[in-house]
């Protein structure tokens, strides 16, 4: 389990090194989760940054996400990693790989609003209702 950090600090550094080129920037970047509700039928959850520290990290078209509490930061809740496609109102993640085997070949699609360094991405399913607010907190270096 302590090579998994070492392991997402390399995919970390992988996928920043990638956005560069002429593909659509917008999300390139390191976000950090500052809210988040989720709710289904028999459940409710609101969480911020001080509950769950929640990272994703963009290039060009590929994602990685690392969550975890930080009252234990030893137990890893969700980790990932992937492509993503955006398009003016949505964002959806396809996972490649995860420490949550279930999510592995799946996807997710997201309604997105994204406006300056703020991000917002909801979901509505029969069994999940999903808002989460992201603050880019390291934009891509504009010009090389």
């Amino acid at each position: 389990m302590r090579s998994l950090p070492i392991v997402f600090l390399v995919l970390v550094f992988t996928i920043l090194a990638t956005c560069g080129g002429q593909a659509d920037r917008r999300l390139c970047g390191t976000w950090r989760m500052i809210s988040g509700k989720y709710a289904g039928p028999d459940f409710e959850i609101r969480e911020n940054d001080a509950t769950r520290m929640c990272y994703k990290i963009l290039s060009e078209n590929s994602f990685a996400v690392i969550e975890l509490y930080p009252s234990n930061p030893d137990s890893l809740f969700f980790a990932a990693f992937g492509h993503y496609e955006m398009s003016d109102t949505g964002y959806t993640e396809f996972y490649e790989a995860s420490n949550v085997p279930s999510k592995i070949g799946t996807r997710l699609h997201f309604h997105s609003k994204l406006k300056n360094k703020e991000w917002k991405i909801s979901l509505k399913t029969a069994e999940l209702s999903l808002d989460e607010t992201w603050m880019r907190i390291s934009p891509p270096e504009m010009e090389k």
